[in-house]
């Protein structure tokens, strides 16, 4: 058994304090902000510089742009006129709906971030610092083509930093309806290809989508959501850039997969007819055109569809669940994620793609075409028996020894051997736990996600990722 430790915290911004040049007659700016959050801080160790960086090579590849990154911002940069007038605008770091967070140095003038509220807007958190943000209210955001908030809440209820931006003159903004983790696991993937496929002169939904796909499992793809229009395109690809080419160049096939758009490297099943569904925000529910109960058409025609390509498809082995991404487009994703023995979640996941309420595409998310003859391998029964093993003789002592801190016992466990959530320290405000298989790495893994809730601040996540062998 080998025992890997994440800890983290919900995503927020990111910056740096260097940038690319792609073309010496460039007009068109973006910028990429984040921090590693220093010592005496709520969020101490948190460092999202990486994915920032990310963000800031990608934009550097359109033509014409000059791509800058700051990892280290004052309130002083962030208020500056770069937040509205720049084409586009990455900012990742702890968040809320209202406020993202920025962090360098435990004083005052790097205490900041951007709140839908005015310039100069500030709180306090839980250690008393106060924190003075650049405000979104009364600023000009037509300049801005896509302006990402990679945060926690940063797209949820209404009133929110995403329709903050685009109520401001912002084309499109994107952000995340609850808790998400970016900084882990499948985080900072998630977000390098959402941004190649930008980088890539691709549109915003198309990078969404591209996303999604690869990471149908991550939080990242459950929450995320956009306002405004996702048929913006940021620009062109710029061919000549010597970034684009050394990334096209990388060694590793992860890193070359994160620059194809999806039908290169995913299953992309045909529709054969209009099926029209709506994903409805107010009700909760999937609306279609007929009143149906139980399983509507709409929905029957879309398995069937499934069922053509995959003759193994049993609805009883799939959890259904969807994200609306965005409500005035009828932009979202129903998402049919197959369970082992309904324990054992696993990264194949028929996605369905919808757009103006009709279904544009059906993938087989999550799996790459070169490693679904490993869903054929029948190995339930060895994974089961893994898991049973772990739950009965290993899962206490090993989460124990990862994260202690977490729990106000030694015996955490119920007599099912789940998380007891009593045994829980009173901070932790939400947790959950799965088992999970990758068809692709072909990882057996447990894992467990905390939150805990700060005065002021945004809901910090813990987690402990064990692998089973």
């Amino acid at each position: 058994m080998k025992k890997k430790k994440i800890l983290l915290f919900t995503i927020a911004s990111v910056t740096a304090s260097m940038f690319i040049v792609t073309n010496c007659y460039a007009a068109n700016k973006a910028y990429s902000v984040g921090s590693k959050w220093p010592t005496g801080t709520y969020g101490a160790g948190s460092d999202f510089t990486t994915n920032v960086k990310n963000a800031s090579n990608a934009y550097g590849w359109l033509d014409g742009y000059t791509s800058y990154y700051n990892t280290e911002p004052t309130y002083s940069y962030m208020k500056g006129s770069r937040l509205g007038s720049s084409q586009a605008y990455f900012i990742n770091g702890h968040a809320s709906a209202t406020h993202i967070d920025v962090v360098s140095k435990d004083e005052s003038n790097y205490r900041t971030g951007i709140t839908i509220s005015g310039d100069g807007n500030g709180i306090c958190d839980s250690s008393g610092d106060e924190w003075i943000f650049a405000g979104l209210d009364g600023r000009n955001m037509s300049g801005t083509k896509l302006i990402t908030f990679a945060g926690c809440q940063t797209g949820k209820g209404t009133n929110n930093l995403v329709t903050k931006a685009v109520s401001q003159g912002a084309k499109t903004a994107v952000g995340f309806k609850e808790n998400v983790t970016s900084r882990y696991v499948d985080g900072p993937k998630w977000l390098k290809k959402y941004n190649n496929l930008l980088g890539n002169g691709n549109t915003v939904k198309k990078a969404i989508s591209g996303a999604v796909t690869a990471y149908p499992n991550w939080d990242l793809s459950t929450y995320v959501t956009s306002s405004g229009n996702t048929s913006t395109k940021l620009g062109i690809l710029a061919t000549t850039s010597s970034n684009y080419i050394k990334n096209l160049n990388v060694s590793t096939a992860e890193e070359r997969d994160l620059l194809k758009p999806i039908e290169e490297t995913y299953a992309v099943l045909g529709v054969d007819s209009t099926i029209n569904i709506e994903l409805n925000k107010a009700s909760g529910v999937i609306k279609t055109n007929d009143s149906m109960s139980g399983l509507n058409s709409a929905l029957k025609n879309v398995i069937e569809v499934i069922k053509k390509y995959d003759s193994t498809f049993n609805l009883n082995e799939y959890k259904m669940s969807y994200n609306l991404v965005n409500e005035s487009e009828g932009y979202g994703y129903i998402f049919f994620t197959y369970y082992i023995d309904n324990t054992i979640e696993t990264n194949k996941v028929y996605l369905v793609e919808i757009m103006n309420n009709r279904v544009e595409n059906i993938i087989l998310a999550g799996v790459k075409e070169a490693n679904i003859i490993n869903i054929s391998n029948d190995i339930t029964n060895t994974l089961i028996k893994r898991v049973t093993n772990f739950a009965v003789k290993e899962k206490e002592k090993a989460v124990i020894s990862e994260n202690s801190n977490i729990f106000n016992t030694q015996n955490i466990l119920t007599e099912e051997n789940c998380i007891d959530e009593t045994k829980l320290n009173e901070n932790i405000k939400e947790y959950s736990e799965k088992y999970y298989y990758d068809y692709n790495t072909k990882e057996l893994s447990y894992m467990l996600t905390t939150y805990i809730e700060t005065a002021n601040q945004t809901v910090d996540g813990e987690i402990i990722k064990v692998v089973i062998e």
